[in-house]
């Protein structure tokens, strides 16, 4: 680290380490001291003190890096250095901006030599910066790939090349004789600046964190300026990185010193504390992974202890001072193979350049290895360096066992390929992943609560009242909610299977009901399909999937006609008729088995690894640059759902209204909670005023200790938990995410649930680290706006399927729902028949309750279901369904948009199914047959490998007896009565002679009329208003075309008709709100209107001309995507014109 000295970076002598020796006493007595006047403290005037550190901690805890300022900084040898200023404060205020100021600067003459650290001088220029190639004759090339202006170049001779740029690369080489270092300055300000500003305390990590970061940036701009090839090694890589050629040695040191004072302070210690604690803790960590006690003279072993859950390390920082750890280091040292460096025992245990780094020789010598360090001679650079992770890790177990040089290669390289994908897919790899699960892990022996000291309160609450009809306000937000709907993406995690379940497919594939047999995939795409289609847009869609379904997943996509457009590690894209599908695979993390951080095999070439928790979707949206995507296209928000809850879409377009009109950085879905149920609950955690989930086993013990003893208790007034239930849906502001993502690269906080097998807590079974998708809102940037919209009606936004027969079995004994194949499947019928209901139609809602199997509790009654594409909110529902009754026994099932249902009785079943252009109206009819019913399986059935596992995991069937279906194919405008039969009710006004007449004797028509049995031909019914509506500007065009079908089929006419498409849009916008704005809006922009645009007006045409589109398909390729409306519709001719950019392919 630079600022302890240590030789990982260049710039300072390992050696160093020893002559600090009696530096390092003078500190030890004064931190003693120190400790001695804070014990003798009078109780009053510490406790005041610790509650005085506390508002301080709370402080500072939201302070961030609000400048990080360079500048050149005289010295007495004449020559300038680079000085950086770091100031901490409140973001965004100009006032405490500058709370804290800390500076640091590189002393000349810190580094020297042949392969020492670089202080970058403006005479040292890289090829980036030569502004043009044609340049380079004016500088001379040298052995390390930089350039420098050639002996005899003048400032004449630059300036008149007129270049800017180059007369400024000039000017400074020649400053201080080319030892300026301005360029290393700009380092500061504009690289250096960029990743640092904005950063929290905690973000900025110990003095390792700091210079590992500056590091990565160095070898981050080696490998823009080609520095560093592909597949670089790691020995290339440190090289660079020592060298800070690129920066600056005088930029980088400068920001680590000031960055460690202000770390230092923000710990209330003096620079020389955080230096000697580092110095110290690196000496026991090499003391303890190279020999440990068994090195250490007696006299020194004797004073170690190692206390119960502490490692080796810790107890050796602990009880011996800085001398005795000088010469257990020494030990090591003299210990060593001769091939092995001092420096690269320490670089092990202070892994600045992110991985912990070790030599070819030193592997090969450690006997410990066995086979592995022969492999050498057998394997590819990326397989060594994977080897070299691994042991530098202290993870030689792994190789134990490994066959001799040449035996089962294939699979010692599989081996090794998992470790590589493990270390690239976790930020940080695992070194970053090891450091976390020691701490972590250790926290947990420790029973360190993260929530100590917080209160929790009740968060902001936006209650809909769902349960007693669809009131005005759940309607409003819906259809103001779809007036956004181009402002949302949403991301699906999915990364599961059924095998919990008893479903040994994927869980988006299991069946969400048995009526209609559609997956819970096609369910949520049905869904967003319906919102695009009423919004006329497009919505990004992504789902996280895992390694054990992703292939999976992929394959069911296509069985639905989606295609693989590209197909890149762990993202697969997938398209259908422009619909597009992100599929982003999570990786997995090696299991732990001890406080150590070992890890450990489940087989003798294959690590024992687990999923990292769905908290990795964030981890995946910023990997593959997802949200910048979004943002790009105009989406302003994003919604998270999981996988099995087919009510979830109930809630989207409410939430998304809320979710904008309160300006909320996020917003949690949620549902009333009761008193002690096994559900996370969202509060708002006093004093930091974070709002998030807290698990239910973490609830009540903190409402204990911070609520006098009162505990996870319910309301008196509601009977409810005053904390909403959380479902683990929510919505996020993208602009807010992408910062957050940027900060994080999408690691959520991490914790383990390490199973105990003693109560010394010094063993347990193979653990891993997790993370939850819903604690981003734990690390949101200051000043974010969360709250919560919680639905009465819990159901009806919310019925997983989580539970197989036993596990739910468990939680109907606990008193908890059991959220069970059964219960999500009666619940989707349920709500549907709560909206026919509130619609006017009789119908029991809740009917009597049925039991799966004899075990599991649902409600049986009669089974309604709506494909999404008959309705998109609750009101259409509403709109559609007048009257009428069903019974219990009886089964509903609408698909297409356009039905309408009118005083119908059901008892059996009816199943209508509507083309896209067609409209249907059933009034009167009386639906009477054996219907459709479920039968319980028989124990036989549930145990035979013949029965469909879809069918197990319910426990019943769907016997089919009677039923009458209705499936129209063609569009047209279509009724039935009470007869029951289908009739097709459009006029054919090319048959009718008397309007055939009139239209003929309308001079203003000219010879339109004439066209009629082309048209005929072509299927396309004409009516009398259809024509009338004609703006006369276009009826006369018509009339003077004796040519005109000849015109259509060469499309000699694409041009004429511009004019014509804004003359219909203007007669279609007349009468409707704000006309003057939209009118000028098209005259101003006809040349920048999109085909977006164009669907837009064309749609608002259609609602003011209220004329029935009849049976005409002539959607062009353009249109495809906005589904234009097919209730009503201009003339045909002119919705062609309209859309008119080429011939109609008349269908």
């Amino acid at each position: 680290s630079f600022a302890t000295g240590l030789k990982t970076g260049g710039g300072a002598n390992t050696e160093r380490l020893m002559k600090y020796g009696s530096v390092m006493r003078v500190m030890a007595e004064a931190v003693k001291d120190a400790q001695a006047a804070t014990a003798e403290m009078a109780p009053d005037t510490r406790a005041e003190m610790l509650e005085s550190e506390k508002i301080a901690g709370n402080l500072i805890d939201r302070l961030v890096i609000t400048e990080v300022t360079g500048w050149e900084e005289a010295t007495n040898a004449g020559i300038p250095t680079v000085k950086v200023r770091i100031s901490f404060g409140i973001e965004g205020s100009e006032r405490f901006k500058k709370l804290f100021v800390y500076e640091g600067s590189t002393p000349l003459g810190t580094s020297a030599g042949t392969g020492e650290a670089i202080h970058l001088v403006d005479s040292v220029i890289y090829e980036s910066q030569i502004p043009d190639a044609k340049y380079k004759d004016l500088f001379s090339l040298k052995s390390d790939g930089s350039y420098r202006f050639k002996k005899g170049v003048t400032r004449d001779q630059i300036d008149a090349l007129g270049d800017q740029a180059l007369t400024e690369l000039f000017r400074r080489s020649q400053r201080y004789d080319g030892k300026g270092c301005l360029n290393a300055v700009d380092h500061v300000n504009n690289t250096l600046a960029k990743d640092f500003t904005g950063l929290k305390l905690k973000d900025l990590g110990d003095l390792t964190d700091i210079d590992r970061k500056l590091l990565g940036l160095e070898m981050q701009i080696a490998q823009e300026r080609g520095q560093l090839k592909e597949g670089a090694s790691l020995d290339e890589k440190i090289t660079i990185m020592q060298r800070k050629g690129n920066i600056g040695m005088n930029a980088i040191l400068s920001q680590s010193l000031a960055a460690a004072r202000l770390l230092a302070a923000l710990q209330g210690k003096e620079l020389y504390q955080v230096l000697r604690e580092k110095l110290t803790e690196t000496m026991a960590k090499t003391i303890a992974a190279n020999g440990g006690l068994d090195i250490l003279p007696e006299e020194i072993k004797k004073k170690v202890s190692i206390a119960q859950g502490q490692e080796l390390w810790e107890a050796l920082n602990e009880h011996l001072d800085f001398f005795e750890l000088k010469r257990g280091l020494q030990i090591v040292n003299n210990n060593k193979s001769k091939d092995v460096k001092l420096y690269e025992l320490l670089r092990g245990e202070l892994p600045v350049y992110g991985d912990k780094a070790i030599s070819r020789k030193s592997l090969a010598s450690n006997e410990g290895l066995g086979n592995i360090a022969a492999d050498y001679a057998y394997f590819e650079p990326k397989y060594v360096e994977a080897i070299n992770l691994l042991v530098a890790l202290h993870q030689e177990h792994l190789f134990a066992s490994w066959d001799m040089p040449g035996v089962n290669d294939k699979l010692k390289k599989k081996f090794l390929e998992q470790v590589i994908e493990a270390d690239s897919a976790y930020p940080g790899g695992l070194v970053q992943y090891q450091q976390n699960a020691v701490k972590i892990i250790g926290n947990s022996i420790k029973e360190v609560n993260v929530f100590e000291g917080l209160t929790p309160e009740i968060p902001e609450i936006t209650n809909i009242d769902n349960t007693a009809g669809i009131g005005d306000k759940y309607k409003n937000l819906e259809k103001e909610g779809l007036k956004i709907a181009d402002k949302f993406s949403i991301v699906l995690v999915a990364g599961g299977r059924g095998d919990r379940l008893g479903y040994s497919g994927i869980k988006i594939g299991i069946p969400l009901d048995l009526v209609t047999e559609r997956r819970y995939i096609e369910h949520y795409l049905e869904g967003k399909k319906a919102i695009e289609n009423a919004a006329n847009t497009k919505i990004p869609f992504a789902i996280m999937t895992s390694d054990d379904n992703h292939e999976s997943t992929k394959e069911l996509l296509e069985e639905l006609g989606y295609v693989v457009v590209s197909d890149n590690n762990s993202r697969t894209v997938m398209e259908k008729d422009g619909d597009k599908i992100d599929l982003i695979m999570q990786g997995l993390v090696p299991a732990i088995t001890n406080i150590k951080g070992d890890f450990v095999l489940e087989d003798k070439y294959k690590l024992l690894s687990k999923p990292h928790g769905h908290g990795d979707v964030h981890v995946l949206i910023s990997k593959y640059g997802l949200i910048n995507e979004w943002i790009k296209s105009g989406k302003k928000y994003t919604v998270f759902i999981q996988d099995t809850n087919g009510q979830v879409l109930n809630a989207i377009l409410s939430g998304l209204k809320i979710t904008d009109e309160k300006g909320l950085g996020l917003n949690f879905i949620t549902v009333p909670r009761d008193a002690g149920e096994a559900a996370g609950a969202i509060t708002r955690l006093e004093p930091k005023g974070i709002v998030c989930n807290v698990e239910y086993n973490q609830l009540d013990p903190l409402l204990k200790e911070s609520k006098k003893g009162m505990g996870d208790v319910a309301d008196p007034v509601t009977g409810k938990s005053p904390y909403p239930a959380n479902l683990n849906v929510y919505f996020i502001e993208n602009g807010i995410y992408k910062k957050v993502l940027d900060m994080t690269k999408g690691i959520m906080p991490e914790f383990a649930n390490p199973k105990f097998t003693d109560a010394s807590k010094t063993s347990f079974q193979p653990t891993r680290l997790e993370t939850m998708m819903q604690d981003i809102a734990m690390i949101l940037p200051e000043g974010s706006k969360v709250a919560v919209v919680n639905y009465a009606d819990k159901r009806a936004v919310f019925s997983p399927v989580k539970n197989s027969f036993s596990e739910a079995e468990k939680k109907i004994k606990t008193g908890n729902y059991p959220d069970h194949m059964a219960t999500g499947e009666s619940d989707y019928y349920k709500y549907n028949r709560k909206l026919i209901a509130f619609a006017g139609m009789q119908v029991d809602v809740e009917e009597s309750e049925a039991r799966a199997q004899g075990i599991v509790p649902y409600s049986e009654g009669a089974k309604v279901v709506f494909y999404r594409s008959f309705f998109t909110t609750a009101d259409d529902v509403l709109s559609k369904i007048k009257g009428g009754s069903i019974s219990n026994k009886s089964t509903l099932v609408i698909g297409g948009k356009n039905v309408y249902l009118e005083d119908v009785d059901i008892d059996g079943s009816l199943i209508i199914n509507v083309v896209a252009g067609a409209t249907l109206k059933v009034k009167g009819l009386k639906v009477q047959n054996e219907g459709w019913e479920f039968v319980q399986l028989t124990q036989e059935e549930m145990v035979s490998p013949d029965t469909p596992e879809y069918l197990k995991i319910r426990g019943y069937k769907l016997v089919k007896k009677g039923q009458k279906v209705i499936d129209i194919q063609e569009p047209g405008k279509y009724e039935i009565g009470s007869d029951g039969v289908l009739k097709k009710t459009n006029v054919n006004l090319a048959s009718n002679a008397g309007l055939q007449k009139s239209l003929a004797s309308n001079e203003a028509l000219g010879n339109i009329a004439a066209y009629y049995s082309y048209f005929e031909s072509k299927n396309i019914v004409l009516t009398y208003d259809q024509v009338g509506f004609l703006p006369e500007r276009i009826k006369g065009y018509l009339a003077q075309q004796d040519s005109f079908i000849d015109d259509l089929k060469s499309d000699k006419i694409s041009g004429k008709l511009q004019d014509a498409k804004f003359e219909i849009a203007k007669a279609g916008l007349q009468g409707i709100k704000d006309v003057p704005s939209k009118i000028n809006y098209v005259d101003k922009n006809e040349d920048k209107m999109s085909m977006e645009d164009y669907a837009q007006v064309f749609n608002l045409a259609l609602a003011q001309a209220q004329i029935e589109i009849g049976n005409i398909s002539y959607y062009i390729d353009q249109f495809k995507p906005y589904e234009l409306s097919h209730e009503v519709a201009l003339l045909k001719i002119a919705g062609w014109i309209t859309q008119g950019y080429k011939v109609i392919p008349f269908e």
